[in-house]
């Protein structure tokens, strides 16, 4: 399966494996990827986000469900 996940800031790519869990249908990242990716979390309650070095305060998407 492959990936791509636009960002707006430029920068290196990063390599991640996708893993679907029976019954799970909802996109997750895990911490270790968030890092690669330069992602510091604001205010995770209300989905708040920005990339390290940018000032810019982001807002969590709607959830993207994989079902098939």
């Amino acid at each position: 399966m492959s990936v791509s996940l636009d960002v707006e800031v430029v920068g290196e790519s990063v390599l991640a494996e996708v893993v679907c869990v029976p019954g799970e249908y909802e996109v997750i990242i895990n911490d270790v990827l968030a890092e690669e990716l330069g992602i510091e979390i604001v205010a995770p309650r209300r989905g708040l986000w920005r990339v390290r070095g940018d000032g810019k305060v982001r807002e969590s998407a709607e959830p993207m469900l994989w079902t098939e």
